[in-house]
């Protein structure tokens, strides 16, 4: 063969193997995450080039900011302010939203001098926001540093976040059983186009239920957390991001994806520790604030709230003169008691009498005409708890369109936009308070008993929390825990050993 027929040749070679390169590039992956990930195009939202923005940020604070030099009363005083300026322009942003709908004649120059208005807060904002995020990250330093975190004197790793409107969340969870099998960051959406992806991924995928929601910060370095108007809130966030950093040196972190239950127990832990290192800070530094009314303080879950004392009783509904002894007010609570006894009979293996149970409340109201009374008069988290627990027991007996139905239902008593499987593998996986959805068995108040039958999670952790000595033995014990038997097992542990 002549020189110039093999270079023929090879070109020719070259750009068989191109094109086999393009077509193999173009083949529609159609595997479950390669059918949801394709509905996602142009929604994605670009890390990369947003770590690399906020590390020139950093970078700017530590070399060219002023804040070292600053008293603790300033510091203080531009904290203050630069939360009161986020919360003025978010209340802006919700007048000028509300302009839109103003049919009155002035409703168009009111929406004008709102925007003038709001530039200007902006631009406030702006100022001070490179100012308080060193301070804030310094406050919190000086309370994980008391708490032992710094055995150098340096606390590892180094608190570091920027304040962002942060991503928003795909979650994808099976319709079968709620947990969380996929999630996908995506840019801040707007309400049409969360609806939008939902409503294209389910299409795509049937056997999934999706969910667009928000979120409060994200766990990469340095750490993402929401602008907020409550201090409270962005210590609180900016402790639990860093909690990630730390955990991500220990099994709870290195194995966040290896299992659902992992990343529970992860964001459990994380959420217990971040309020209560936020409550800390608030104590540390802004006491006389808080006497002022400058800073609003949280009520955080503890672990009575998991088991309220008043739905602890033991109950039924095969007595004709039950709803006789029950005022109206407390016709809730029958209910759930209903529902406690059919998950129960269920648990067991009965579910034909567990229904039975359940139509027997229905009838007797029915015959009495005696109307449900709303959730919207009983507490919210207990009926989440409920729905979370109720809806669990229809998927066991593969009634998954029931289960969407009456989670459709709920969610609209309850003024959530998209109450499914999804929001239930989300929310349900920050288990630090039990309105979240997790799931708790509020009749057998120790998840150590055989016969709890909620996710142990939530209460585990808060009992392990409580019983700990502080924040930072805490999270010692929890930096090696990656599921639920290791968490019980611990929990046995604490109790021997922090009688």
């Amino acid at each position: 063969m002549s020189s110039k027929n093999l270079w023929l040749t090879i070109r020719l070679a070259a750009l068989l193997i191109a094109l086999l390169f393009m077509l193999r590039g173009k083949t529609i992956d159609q595997s479950r995450a390669g059918m949801i990930k394709a509905q996602l195009q142009g929604y994605e939202f670009n890390y990369v080039a947003w770590e690399v923005g906020a590390l020139w940020q950093k970078a700017s604070q530590l070399l060219f900011g002023y804040h070292d030099y600053l008293n603790d009363t300033t510091e203080k005083e531009i904290v203050v302010e630069y939360l009161q300026a986020v919360g003025q322009l978010q209340r802006l942003e919700g007048d000028i939203e509300a302009t839109f709908t103003d049919l009155t004649p002035d409703a168009e120059a009111r929406r004008q001098t709102l925007i003038e208005e709001r530039l200007v807060v902006v631009d406030r904002v702006t100022q001070l926001q490179p100012l308080a995020e060193p301070i804030i990250e310094a406050q919190v330093s000086t309370v994980l540093r008391d708490l032992g975190f710094a055995p150098g004197g340096q606390v590892l790793p180094p608190v570091k976040f920027r304040f962002v409107i942060p991503p928003d969340i795909l979650v994808i969870s099976p319709r079968n059983v709620i947990q969380q099998d996929f999630s996908y960051s995506l840019r801040p959406l707007t309400p049409t186009e969360q609806v939008l992806i939902e409503e294209q991924v389910e299409q795509a995928s049937p056997n999934d239920a999706a969910r667009v929601t928000g979120i409060g910060g994200v766990g990469i370095y340095p750490a993402m957390v929401e602008e907020t108007r409550w201090a409270a809130f962005a210590y609180e966030i900016v402790a639990h991001e860093w909690s990630h950093h730390y955990l991500f040196l220990y099994p709870s972190g290195q194995q966040y994806l290896a299992a659902p239950e992992t990343r529970i127990i992860n964001e459990t832990t994380a959420t217990v520790f971040g309020n209560a290192v936020g409550l800390m800070v608030l104590e540390r530094f802004y006491a006389d604030e808080v006497a002022q009314g400058l800073v609003w303080v949280p009520d955080y879950p503890t672990l009575d709230d998991f088991f309220p004392q008043q739905v602890s009783e033991a109950g039924n509904v095969d007595s004709p003169d039950l709803l006789d002894r029950y005022p109206p007010e407390q016709r809730p609570d029958l209910w759930r008691r209903s529902r406690l006894t059919a998950d129960y009979l269920a648990q067991l293996g009965h579910p034909g009498t567990a229904q039975t149970v359940l139509d027997s409340y229905q009838s007797l109201l029915r015959n009495r005409n005696i109307p449900i009374i709303e959730p919207a008069t009983v507490d919210r988290g207990r009926v989440i708890n409920r729905t979370r627990l109720t809806t669990d027991y229809l998927l066991q007996l593969d009634k998954i369109e029931a289960a969407e139905d009456y989670m459709a239902a709920q969610g609209q008593r309850l003024n959530i936009r998209r109450l499914n499987q999804a929001w239930f593998a989300f929310y349900g996986g920050y288990q630090a308070d039990p309105s979240a959805g997790g799931g708790t068995d509020v009749t057998v108040t120790d998840v150590l008993d055989p016969n709890y039958r909620g996710d142990p999670i939530g209460p585990a952790i808060q009992e392990i929390f409580e019983r700990a000595p502080s924040p930072f033995e805490f999270l010692v014990e929890m930096r090696n825990i990656t599921s639920r038997s290791d968490l019980l097992q611990r929990l046995a542990e604490v109790r021997e050993k922090w009688e």
